[in-house]
């Protein structure tokens, strides 16, 4: 049913059971479908593309031309999906030769005073509250709320489903998941960090954590008589480590560790129309047995390390197969190895941040067959950072 005092322009193409109340104005070239309803002084411009079951409110600006100085007068849309909701005095610009249209979703609602600007794609099922200011470009992912008067910046594509909200004139984006993990991790650390530093106000005599991290290691070459041969490159490698840890002491303590951990370095090789630049990895099964010394929240150990080789990558096999045909496949590096660290820590609330130096004591080739006129030896050294986790 329209109202006498409504403007329709003759070409404008109107579905069954539209609604549109006094002092509305709709111009040529729109399209409004089936069961819609359209306040007051409402206006809507050429290329509306309106779906059905859309409710418009009073004052609401539909598909006005871009705020847009490159805009040329080409025709462009305005989409709005079917059963979406456009409240009071929000304005929507149809699109520019971008994309040549701006797209709201269905099932959506766009509270008072929003506005969109030209070219914005804005997915199923979002809620943009008072306020808003979008820029051109924009492109929002379906389920998405953006919170009241955030200001969005051209361009910006914000995710699938995400939750803003407004703070200090700038807008916070965070995916819904991404609250709900955080919120539980935080949780479970908040509680876990209480019952810690209960354990600690007691000084308990023994603990046990779990631990992981990275280590940067590097390859120390030797090469002797054959250093024309063997280029050393001490470039760091970054790598994995990972394991259990138990403590037995107050402010001198004893700390026994299992841990695997992956290590390595880079090499060069010179031969006869070759060179190359290798990078040898290798994971080992590492037992630090660390003396300790506690001063309040920091620590300082040091102590041997027993290490048992699982896994290579062949890289020092490879290198020498380009000038020693002989090497065959199969392994190359040592078995067991023999290494130090030494380093310094800190506990707080469970939590034991520790940063090491590794050093090497084992020749890594001690068991590769060479000519006996060839002296050939790496050791690996390494920077260990690792974050514990407090179990006891």
């Amino acid at each position: 049913m329209n109202h006498p005092l409504t403007h329709i322009h003759p070409s404008a193409l109107i579905g069954p059971n539209v609604q549109i109340d006094p002092f509305t104005c709709i111009h040529e070239d729109v399209e409004i479908g089936e069961g819609t309803w359209i306040g007051s002084n409402v206006t809507i411009y050429p290329g509306a593309r309106i779906g059905k079951n859309v409710r418009i409110f009073p004052g609401a600006v539909i598909s006005a031309i871009p705020q847009d100085l490159k805009f040329e007068g080409e025709k462009t849309t305005l989409e709005i999906g079917d059963h979406t909701t456009i409240r009071e005095c929000a304005t929507l610009n149809r699109g520019t030769k971008d994309k040549f249209k701006t797209r709201i979703g269905q099932h959506c609602l766009i509270m008072a005073y929003v506005h969109v600007a030209h070219d914005c794609l804005i997915g199923d099922h979002c809620i943009v509250a008072n306020a808003v200011q979008m820029a051109g470009h924009v492109e929002v992912g379906d389920y998405a709320i953006i919170g009241g008067s955030s200001a969005i910046h051209q361009f910006t594509k914000i995710g699938a489903p995400v939750l803003s909200w407004k703070k200090d004139n700038f807008t916070f984006l965070r995916p819904m998941k991404t609250i709900i993990k955080s919120g539980i991790f935080f949780l479970i650390l908040g509680v876990h960090s209480f019952g810690a530093w209960a354990q600690e106000s007691k000084g308990s005599i023994f603990s046990l954590s779990l631990k992981g991290g990275v280590n940067l290691s590097s390859i120390e070459t030797k090469a002797s008589s054959f250093s024309n041969f063997i280029d050393q490159n001490k470039e760091q490698t970054q790598g994995f480590v990972f394991g259990a840890s138990a403590r037995l002491g107050r402010k001198f303590f004893v700390q026994p560790e299992v841990l695997v951990s992956q290590k390595g370095g880079n090499f060069g090789v010179k031969a006869p129309n070759v060179s190359a630049s290798y990078d040898l990895k290798f994971t080992s099964v590492d037992v630090p047995i660390l003396f300790g010394l506690r001063l309040g929240r920091l620590h300082f150990l040091g102590g041997p390390v027993a290490g048992y080789r699982v896994q290579e990558n062949e890289a020092v096999r490879d290198a020498l197969k380009t000038y020693y045909s002989y090497v065959k496949t199969g392994d190359v590096l040592s078995k067991s190895t023999l290494s130090y660290q030494v380093g310094a820590g800190i506990t707080l609330l469970g939590l034991t941040l520790d940063v090491r130096y590794e050093g090497g004591l084992t020749n890594l080739l001690k068991d590769l067959t060479l000519p006996s006129n060839i002296q050939l030896e790496q050791r690996p050294s390494l920077i260990q950072a690792t974050l514990g986790f407090k179990l006891l």
